[in-house]
């Protein structure tokens, strides 16, 4: 897949050199780039067409990923604002999936929730509004 002027150059990503990499390499500081959830779509677009020859629609493949796309924001926004209050990055990011995947009042899992476009947008608003009521020593909630 081609990945034009990265970093000034032209790159491209090599689909038979993949595997996992371990979140602590991926730690915001140390990233050159990050796709948009269209280069995300059109990631997956390539890979799928480079495995099968079928061509899927980018639009289908964002339907799919739009919960995942809304955790990640989710996640960097709980993590951005406790490093701000000054604690430690992975800790926060620990609390934030440990928060995410309990269950809300009604005994639902939010990362459950975030598969429904109507429920999205209460599951931030909980998590901002606990967010906001942090208290001072309790440091990653």
């Amino acid at each position: 897949m081609p990945l034009p002027l990265l970093m000034g150059e032209h790159y491209s990503a090599l689909f038979e050199e993949m595997g996992m990499v371990d979140s602590v390499v991926l730690r915001a500081t140390n990233r050159v780039a990050c796709l948009t959830p269209y280069g995300i779509n059109l990631l997956q677009q390539r890979f799928v067409w480079y495995l099968t020859r079928f061509l899927a629609p980018t639009h289908r493949l964002g339907e799919v990923s739009e919960a995942v796309f809304e955790e990640v924001d989710l996640c960097s926004e709980w993590v951005s604002a406790a490093t701000r209050d000054g604690d430690d990055p992975a800790e926060a990011e620990h609390a934030f999936h440990e928060w995410i995947r309990s269950t809300d009042e009604s005994g639902t899992r939010r990362q459950v929730l975030l598969h429904e476009p109507q429920r999205r947008a209460g599951v931030r608003k909980e998590m901002r509004r606990l967010r906001s009521q942090r208290q001072p020593g309790n440091r990653s909630q």
